[in-house]
């Protein structure tokens, strides 16, 4: 579980590693889409910085991060 500060992005994953993010509480923003609780999604492995960062501009967010391990 992650908290994601308003107005201060949090990586949702390592490089080069996927990333299942559920939102628990807030509004989270990846690239260019919105979510709000209940709500989840796939950080690819190879997505941009601009999806990869999650940003909450509407107060602070909590998310539950789940990696997904690098491939061989």
């Amino acid at each position: 579980r992650r908290h994601v500060p308003a107005g201060h992005p949090t990586t949702a994953a390592p490089e080069d590693a996927a990333a299942i993010v559920t939102v628990v509480a807030g509004t989270v923003h990846s690239g260019s889409q919105q979510f709000k609780p209940g709500d989840f999604f796939l950080v690819p492995a190879q997505a941009s910085e601009n999806v990869r960062n999650l940003t909450s501009s509407e107060g602070d967010a909590e998310v539950l991060l789940t990696w997904l391990p690098k491939s061989s």
